[in-house]
């Protein structure tokens, strides 16, 4: 299975230059061509410190302990829905290029600043998000760079992201999700997706995409994610060692 497996990944130049056998406890060679008596797999722990592991690493496939996603409990103010309401009202009102002004100074502000959201500007930034221009904008912008917003959005920049920032966004969207009304935490939950898929961390990027599902099966940015996940579709710089997230 494995030769027919590299024939098949050769014929379409992608190329395999080694292989392990990898168990709960350890790994091992798998394409040692002189079988040795002292043949033993390697402690797991031992790939931790490894070149091995630092490649992974680079090429998108740190393993963490859990990858089960823990969302803290949301506790929407009873009256934020209908503030929310009344925000996202006023925002399609307003001219289109003076509302996406509007909502960039607000979400650069807080971004930069590193501040959480008042509760008014809580409930304005979820509204921004509801609006679907508004909220690619808004996406683009957490990495903080100045390129076209297709390139952001797809992770295939020349600079590379201001990683402390895009951190920053993720905790305040957080703090957006605990304060949203059911009806709004799928537009939430899917730019949460986005930053995880941008860090190289593809199945917590599913899980926040397929909770977003959860909330709004049709929400059509969700949908478009989890096909790109599904077929295993990485973000360039996740595959970039001059770009890649590294967690502290």
């Amino acid at each position: 299975m494995v030769e027919a497996l590299t024939r098949f990944l050769t014929n379409r130049l992608i190329l395999v230059y080694d292989g392990f056998l990898v168990s709960a406890t350890g790994y091992a060679d798998y394409f040692c061509d002189e079988p040795r008596a002292d043949k033993q797999s390697s402690p797991i722990q031992e790939g931790e410190t490894s070149v091995l592991n630092t490649e992974l690493v680079y090429r998108c496939s740190n393993i963490q302990p859990s990858n089960i996603v823990a969302l803290p409990p949301a506790a929407p103010h009873p009256n934020s829905g209908a503030a929310v309401e009344h925000f996202k009202g006023f925002i399609e009102a307003m001219d289109g290029p003076v509302a996406m002004s509007r909502a960039r100074t607000l979400w650069d502000a807080i971004l930069e600043t590193g501040s959480i959201p008042t509760d008014q500007q809580t409930c304005e930034l979820i509204a921004d998000f509801q609006i679907p221009a508004i909220r690619d904008r808004l996406i683009a912008d957490i990495p903080g760079i100045d390129e076209p917003i297709t390139q952001i959005l797809m992770a295939q920049t020349r600079q590379a992201p201001r990683w402390s920032r895009v951190e920053w966004a993720e905790l305040v969207l957080m703090h957006l999700y605990t304060h949203c009304d059911p009806s709004y935490v799928a537009a939430v939950l899917t730019a949460i997706g986005y930053i995880s898929w941008w860090q190289g961390r593809g199945s917590k990027a599913i899980q926040f995409i397929d909770m977003a599902l959860d909330a709004s099966p049709q929400y059509r940015l969700a949908v478009l994610i989890r096909q790109m996940l599904r077929a295993g579709y990485l973000a360039s710089w996740a595959t970039d060692r001059r770009k890649a997230y590294r967690s502290l």
